[in-house]
């Protein structure tokens, strides 16, 4: 069943899951809100990769973390999304310029 669909697991209701570029969409915005507090730095790539399903219905926490600071070559951002249940459902590394 594809992201975003209604799923329905046997003796339960039906649950809408959250679209995994949606997920994407917030890690991204939460990094360049963080980048333009602290000035004009870009994005200049992004891997991410969807490793469990959310749902609309669930709680998600979107966090970041600096990984790492090669000064002018630019550094690199750990972001991830957390379910409900804390476990890591999406996880990115972005290049920042």
């Amino acid at each position: 069943m594809r992201e975003g669909e209604l799923e329905k697991k046997a003796g339960e209701k039906k649950i809408l899951k959250v679209h995994g570029p949606l997920s994407f969409t917030l890690m991204v915005t939460m990094l360049n809100l963080h980048l333009k507090a602290q000035g004009s730095a870009q994005i200049k790539e992004i891997e991410y990769r969807n490793l469990a399903p959310l749902y609309a219905t669930e709680e998600m926490k979107v966090c970041g973390r600096e990984i790492e600071d090669n000064g002018k070559e630019g550094r690199k951002f750990e972001l991830w999304v957390e379910g409900v249940e804390g476990g890591m459902s999406v996880r990115g590394v972005a290049k920042v310029v």
